[in-house]
Order: structure tokens, then C-alpha cells, then sequence
């Protein structure tokens, strides 16, 4: 993977953040930022998806409908972000 020091521009707006308290505890317990996996999914980096999985996410930031990325964290499990739209 090729990191950069640069965001990639927003390609859908986030809304209301939320993180359930097993999310925070898994990445309190990996040492890693909520923002990582944020800023990559607002991007359009999907994580760990299924080729089809990455064309809805795609279609889905036209449409306007639901968005989920999966990412794996530092001790191997994965760690899901969605984002819904307001309805």
C-alpha cells in the first residue's frame, strides 16, 4: 500500500459520527485513531470488500444510498464504518 502525507478530497458528505462501544474499544485496544479509518472510507478507500461490494459503494455515492467500508485493524480483526443516508 502506498501512503501519502495528502487526504484525498471528500467524495460524499459524513453526517453525524457514531461509534458503538466495541468500536472504541478495539481501537483503544490497537492503538489506532476512529479518523484513520474515517478519512479513508470519506475518500472512497472501501478497506476489505468484495469486488462487487466496492461497485455498489461506488454507485452508492451518486445514488445517495448506503455506504460500508470494512477495515482490517492491527490485531487482525475487522472493524466496519458505514455511512447512512439521512431519510
Amino acid at each position: 500500500m502506498i501512503q501519502s502525507n495528502t487526504i484525498s478530497p471528500e467524495r460524499f458528505p459524513l453526517g453525524q459520527i457514531l461509534a458503538t462501544p466495541g468500536a472504541l474499544e478495539a481501537l483503544s485496544r490497537n492503538h489506532q485513531a476512529a479518523s484513520e479509518f474515517i478519512l479513508r472510507h470519506v475518500s472512497g478507500d472501501w478497506g476489505d470488500l468484495s469486488p462487487d461490494d466496492i461497485e455498489a459503494n461506488n454507485a452508492a455515492v451518486v445514488s445517495g444510498d448506503r455506504i460500508l467500508s470494512a477495515y482490517t485493524l492491527k490485531d487482525r480483526n475487522t472493524s466496519p464504518v458505514c455511512n447512512i443516508p439521512n431519510r
